[in-house]
């Protein structure tokens, strides 16, 4: 490959010489400081999630503050944009599908407010890449992300996510089922709690992992063994959990829609020489190679009218409902391919299915107090310091106060000496008559 050739297209494993040590310092100890004051702040303020009226309002706190860390660290560290294309069901909605300022400038998404977010899985980026996203839908304090169960054991990041309510899934659906039942019950309550206006965007994976080299055998073998055709860019999505999860939201979430994004990077379609994972990891921002851009086309879909769930009458549905869905996801995820396919031989989404605005953001904090929200305000910090001049003033006055209770008896048994003392003395003089 020529040397000339930029550093993102070219696999982490060849990459000659790159990056400053010291600004790659810089990130771990930004990212880190925010990871850690977020989850102090969540241990301070825990117990609002211990009461049913502020529960949801504690969940918007500190998922919004690490949703902001995740554009901090693109716009320090590794910039890039989000260029957004909208397909079936955003576009032809009826409504604008973007937010502008007051001259014009796309400054934001307005997607659906409550729904279930799925996507292709490129690399381990993703997540923090969506997050963000996020963040332009003004969903980066709603979000709930589907997990490995090993991550939740990870110290500081794996109890922040515990606390963020995320859910955790062993893949093993025998395992998972009564705990992801209970998950979804929450989300359900926390709704009803927040009102109207409370949000939700559940994201999951069906792939259930990345595309890569040992992947992509897999998803052929379940493939062959299901009787249907493997795709290229994409894995097979796995449709039990989305199935499930999804029964058992819309009968409480009427407004639920299923919002479907196909994300592409640049540079990174080399099959089977090298797959996007191969590419991009958290060498985007401690090497700084960041994508030129993060590709995302967005189609929604309401799922009382457009997703076929079968009868929702409180149970797992019928293999045949199940069948029908599983078949319904498949045709979306062939689609997918496509756009794939597409983007590796134009390296855009424009001009697919729908042909209409695109949309390009900087992955960019819009308001000067978010940079604050990045590091939780820095609330753990005051609440150190305060402890810390506080304490003592408020331990100083307790003992104080209990040294006085304990003086004032021998005080009064003084002043009686004294009184008497006083009293001899004017006697002894003649000025005290007996």
């Amino acid at each position: 490959m020529p040397s000339s050739a930029p550093l993102y297209s070219i696999p982490i494993k060849d990459r000659p010489p790159h990056g400053s040590l010291l600004t790659g310092l810089l990130f771990a100890l930004t990212f880190n400081t925010c990871i850690i004051l977020t989850n102090l702040t969540q241990f301070i303020l825990f117990p609002l999630s211990l009461h049913p009226a502020t529960a949801p309002l504690y969940y918007r706190i500190t998922k919004s503050s690490f949703g902001c860390a995740t554009v901090l660290i693109s716009q320090w560290f590794a910039p890039t944009s989000f260029v957004v294309t909208a397909g079936e069901g955003v576009e032809d909605s009826g409504t604008e599908w973007l937010e502008r300022d007051s001259k014009g400038k796309v400054t934001g998404l307005k997607l659906a407010k409550r729904g279930i977010w799925i996507s292709n899985h490129q690399t381990l980026a993703d997540w923090l890449y969506l997050w963000s996203f996020a963040y332009f839908a003004s969903h980066h304090g709603s979000i709930l992300i589907t997990l490995k169960s090993s991550l939740r054991k990870i110290p500081v990041i794996g109890w922040a996510t515990r606390l963020y309510g995320f859910i955790f899934l062993a893949r093993n659906w025998t395992a998972d089922k009564v705990p992801f039942a209970n998950q979804l019950k929450k989300v359900v309550r926390n709704l009803k709690r927040g009102g109207d206006d409370e949000k939700l965007a559940l994201l999951v994976f069906p792939e259930g992992t990345l595309v890569t080299g040992n992947t992509r055998p897999k998803s052929l073998a379940f493939a062959e063994k299901s009787g249907v055709a493997d795709l290229k860019h994409t894995l097979l999505p796995r449709s039990t959990g989305l199935f499930f999860a999804l029964r058992n939201l819309a009968p409480s979430v009427p407004d639920l829609t299923l919002i479907d994004l196909t994300v592409a990077y640049p540079g990174t379609f080399n099959p089977p020489t090298s797959y996007p994972e191969d590419h991009y990891s958290l060498s985007i921002w401690f090497k700084q190679v960041p994508p030129p851009s993060i590709h995302v086309h967005v189609r929604q879909f309401s799922v009382a009218k457009d997703v076929p769930l079968g009868v929702l009458d409180g149970s797992d549905g019928t293999p045949e409902e199940k069948r029908v869905f599983e078949e319904w996801l498949r045709k979306r995820w062939e689609e997918k391919d496509q756009m794939m396919l597409q983007f590796a031989k134009e390296g855009s989404f424009a001009g697919g299915e729908k042909k209409g605005e695109t949309a390009v953001l900087p992955v960019q904090l819009r308001c000067w107090w978010e940079y604050l929200e990045c590091f939780s305000f820095f609330l753990p910090v005051i609440a150190l310091v305060a402890a810390w001049y506080l304490l003592p003033a408020l331990w100083a006055y307790g003992t104080a106060a209990g040294a006085e209770a304990t003086v004032r008896p021998c005080c009064a048994a003084k002043a009686s000496a004294a009184a008497a003392k006083l009293a001899a003395e004017k006697v002894a003089s003649g000025k005290l008559e007996l």
